[in-house]
């Protein structure tokens, strides 16, 4: 069994701190500027869920190790939860074209 070192541990404690306060800001971010009923508001959620698959990807794939198989499962729910966003937004887009007229 790996053992991790002090040093390893402690950055990637640190990484985790990071990785939540970016989730906050970005999250602050979404919600600036929307009013209740802003129907684009929705979409303001990409920015979450793009950070969320960037940051978990990065320390999933930094950190290697038994102890780390938590993070590379969260990146592939984020991913699961990115490529279903992704596919209801486009099918949004098809449904919105279809009634342009």
């Amino acid at each position: 069994m790996e053992t991790a070192s002090p040093n390893k541990l402690t950055n990637s404690q640190l990484s985790v701190i990071l990785i939540l306060v970016n989730f906050v800001l970005v999250f602050i971010l979404s919600q600036i500027g929307r009013s209740s009923n802003d129907p684009e508001g929705f979409f303001t959620y990409a920015y979450l869920i793009g950070a969320s698959v960037i940051l978990l990807g990065g320390f999933a794939f930094t950190y290697h190790g038994k102890q780390y198989r938590l993070a590379k499962w969260l990146f592939g729910i984020s991913i699961v939860f990115g490529l279903l966003y992704l596919a209801f937004f486009l099918y949004l887009t098809a449904l919105a074209g279809a009634y342009q007229h």
